[in-house]
């Protein structure tokens, strides 16, 4: 876990209940494991998290417990609930339905909900309070649901991502772990940063001005995108262009066929680049050497760990306490675009 210190890391999924909670619990006992971090570690969420129960399923969650020391972003609601002592370091301008969020110390140990801001920019924020004013430095974020663009609410973050696998779906959650990765070694444009990046225009004829170029960057070979790179905007680039650059990964909406193809047309590049730091595949009922040939040898070692989760058994931490979430069913955050 040691390239975890002194970074900003977010913790991304493929989908729902893909193992980022759980995650979050075993990082955080490995960093509070030194005693080094005592009193210079935070950690929020993107959603909810720490909840004994799943708000839409209804099955049991992975706890998240609080330590003496640990900085926490959660809100009003929260933190009422919590059987965690606290002292409140400051309380951030934003509403959502369960109160403000709030930056506390916890001062005695103790289970706790931990809810997040509802938009990339309230995050944002709140990140950069936590880092330039306490001087904390390790953040850890679990993130939304099945997005990793709240990966660019910071400039110099980086991000795990936890995939699972199940017997049904074992090619697409293959394909998955193959477009994160291959994602992640698209290089930067440029030391020197991006031009304001400029949108598609809308489609016209084959040689017209379809699309936009920024000669001030490279020429008329390259094209800045604004925005996402989807599929229907990647089928109107001109053959002409040599060289994409989108804002960070966050905004590629490609598959991993749509994406390699892409890149046997153009060389993708990022104005912006985030580090992946590792890809957890957890595996529900499907074993190693039945799941790994799917990935064609495509990972290396180092940025891919395989953990097998038996049949009937939901990802959880080692100690699931049961209790009353703080969060009524009925008032479930929704997850809104650009989270």
């Amino acid at each position: 876990m040691n390239k975890l210190l002194n970074k900003t890391t977010f913790i991304a999924g493929s989908t729902k209940n893909s193992g980022k909670t759980t995650f979050l619990n075993r990082a955080l006992g490995e960093l509070r494991a030194s005693g080094a971090l005592r009193g210079k570690l935070a950690y929020m969420s993107i959603g909810v998290d720490g909840e004994a129960f799943d708000q839409i399923f209804g099955h049991k969650k992975p706890r998240v417990r609080a330590e003496a020391g640990d900085l926490v972003v959660t809100v009003e609601a929260a933190l009422k609930a919590t059987e965690a002592g606290f002292k409140v370091i400051k309380k951030f301008p934003f509403a959502t339905v369960l109160g403000r969020p709030a930056l506390v110390r916890i001062t005695s140990p103790g289970l706790i909900e931990i809810v997040g801001p509802d938009n990339n920019a309230q995050l944002g924020k709140i990140l950069r309070y936590v880092r330039k004013v306490t001087g904390v430095q390790t953040v850890l974020v679990d993130g939304a649901i099945n997005r990793v663009t709240q990966v660019a609410a910071v400039f110099d973050a980086q991000f795990v991502y936890t995939v699972k696998v199940e017997r049904a779906r074992m090619r697409s959650a293959a394909d998955e772990i193959k477009r994160i990765y291959e994602l992640s070694r698209v290089g930067l444009s440029s030391p020197q940063g991006l031009p304001s990046p400029r949108s598609l225009s809308s489609p016209r004829k084959r040689g017209s001005r379809g699309c936009n170029r920024d000669s001030r960057f490279r020429g008329n070979d390259t094209l800045l995108i604004k925005g996402a790179l989807t599929r229907a905007k990647a089928d109107k680039i001109p053959s002409g262009v040599k060289t994409v650059v989108v804002e960070d990964f966050t905004k590629v909406f490609l598959t991993y066929k749509e994406l390699v193809n892409f890149q046997k047309r153009h060389k993708l590049l990022y104005g912006t680049k985030f580090d992946l730091v590792l890809i957890v595949a957890n595996l529900f009922g499907v074993g190693k050497k039945e799941f790994a040939p799917l990935l064609e040898n495509a990972i290396p070692a180092r940025k891919l760990v395989f953990s097998v989760i038996p049949t009937g058994v939901a990802i959880s931490a080692k100690s699931v306490i049961p209790a009353k979430s703080v969060i009524p069913a009925k008032s479930v955050i929704p997850a809104k675009a650009g989270i």
